[in-house]
Formats: structure tokens, C-alpha cells, sequence
């Protein structure tokens, strides 16, 4: 009886070991597959992956008012009257880059 087990529990692991194994040798394939994919297509002339590219062009924004702001990633600032700031990114059609949108609001919030 007890050898009945030992060999279920051989045969057991013997399986599951060569799943695993199956497993890791697809995914081998399908990253390699990938892998030459991306190289095909960079060694023709870039990924065509119909991301839409952009012009972009940074400026700045000018803050009225008086009191006290927190200017996102910098720190605090006193306001009275005008001050400018940079970091506004517009993205217009037409351009070669990946763009992402950064207004004037994401850059600083009023604290008093």
C-alpha cells in the first residue's frame, strides 16, 4: 500500500514539474515572437503602432492675485500681483513626438 503511494506521489510531481516546464518554454516563444516582431519593425522604419505624434510646445502660465500657492513639485510661493511660471505643455497635430497635455491649473493650487 505504501509503495501505491509513493509511486502516485512520484508520478504526481512528474507532472506537475513538466507542466510547469511546458509552461515557461511557451512563454519563451511568445517573448521571443515579440521580441523579432519589435525588431522587424524598428529595423523598417519605427513602430507602427497608430499612436498619434504630436508638436510640442511649452510656455508658461501667469498666476494674478495675492496670497500664498503651492506650485507642484517646487514648493510654496508668495503671490501679490502677478508672477509667471513655467511648465505648460500644449501638443498640437502635425509634429513626430508622443505629447501629453499640462495646463496651467495642473501646475500650482491657491492655499489661502
Amino acid at each position: 500500500m505504501r509503495r501505491k503511494w509513493k509511486i502516485m506521489l512520484i508520478a504526481f510531481v512528474v507532472i506537475v514539474v513538466s507542466a510547469i516546464n511546458l509552461k515557461v518554454i511557451l512563454n519563451e516563444k511568445q517573448s521571443e515572437k515579440l521580441f523579432f516582431t519589435s525588431l522587424t519593425a524598428i529595423s523598417e522604419g519605427g513602430i507602427t503602432d497608430n499612436r498619434p505624434v504630436y508638436r510640442r510646445e511649452e510656455g508658461s502660465c501667469t498666476i494674478t492675485g495675492k496670497g500664498r500657492i503651492e506650485v507642484f513639485g517646487k514648493g510654496f510661493l508668495e503671490v501679490n500681483g502677478h508672477i509667471t511660471i513655467d511648465g505648460k505643455v500644449a501638443c498640437y497635430s502635425g509634429g513626430e513626438a508622443l505629447c501629453s497635455t499640462v495646463d496651467c491649473k495642473d501646475l500650482y493650487m491657491w492655499t489661502d
